[in-house]
């Protein structure tokens, strides 16, 4: 399992980079359809940080298998990879 400290750290890393803010501002060019979710790419760069720094890989297959297998329950919730 991922332990709390490390994902802690990994959106700790995301949040204060921006760098979900200035990827988001690059993909939605205009305002038509939905409103683009952050939160889902967000949990991206945290899955890929995370896989990166348990097997060294970023391939999505690998990110998918860690956010769903090696973190617990309530991280999952909270990440909003599970739906209570």
């Amino acid at each position: 399992m991922i332990t709390p400290l490390s994902l802690d750290l990994v959106e700790y890393i995301v949040d204060q980079s921006g760098s979900v803010d200035i990827l988001a501002d690059g993909l939605q060019r205009d305002h038509r359809g939905r409103p683009f979710n952050k939160q889902l790419l967000r949990t991206l760069l945290i899955g890929w940080l995370l896989t990166n720094q348990e097997q060294g890989t970023m391939r999505i297959k690998d990110v998918h298998k860690v956010l769903t297998t090696r973190l617990d329950r309530d991280s999952q919730q909270r990440l909003g990879i599970v739906v209570s």
